[in-house]
């Protein structure tokens, strides 16, 4: 069985005097989000997932770049960097507020766990969404439509939030880093 190196280099976004807080990171996720989108080239550019840390020096950013020859899918590689490499960096770097930001598929009515999954459904819409949380317990999901167009590259909307609470996975790794058994 090969070994492959999964790399996820930190980045320093915002270098705070205080310790960041969680509206220091939806501030730089908001920031990161449209960044990013300023660099789409091309009708199928896209926003990787990637994660925000606060902690005393600041918001760091980390987005895992998994080989290319993995034959791990990628809603295993997603698993993989919520349940364990998330967890692992927040306690690593003592965070105290993380934001998890991924693209997802949205569908009017919203999640009532009835009928097709919405990447199923025809009426489907692209978006970004940040789930946001702090060490305190404060929680929350911002969603802004990604409108993808023929012979230009995507634009991503305004945030607005869609709820004060993330799933229940992303809350339960950012708990597990947040005190310390990453």
């Amino acid at each position: 069985m090969a070994m492959h190196q999964i790399k996820f280099p930190v980045m320093a976004v915002r270098e705070t005097v205080q310790p960041a807080r969680l509206a220091d990171v939806r501030d730089a996720a908001s920031s990161e989000v449209a960044r990013i989108a300023e660099d789409f080239e091309t009708p199928d550019d896209d926003v990787r997932p990637f994660l925000l840390l606060g902690n005393d020096e600041g918001v760091h950013s980390i987005t895992p770049t998994f080989p290319a020859d993995v034959s791990l899918p990628f809603d295993q590689q997603l698993a993989l960097f919520i349940e364990q490499i998330g967890p692992m960096i927040l306690s690593q770097r003592e965070a105290t507020c993380a934001a998890f930001v991924v693209t997802v598929w949205t569908a009017p009515g919203g999640a009532q766990g009835q009928g097709p999954r919405a990447s199923d459904r025809p009426d489907k819409q692209e978006a970004v969404t940040v789930m946001l949380a702090d060490a305190l317990g404060t929680e929350e999901t911002l969603l802004a439509a990604v409108a993808r167009h023929r012979f230009k590259p995507a634009t991503v909307g305004e945030f607005r939030v869609l709820s004060h609470r993330v799933q229940p996975q992303v809350a339960k790794s950012f708990r597990r880093g947040f005190l310390g058994f990453g």
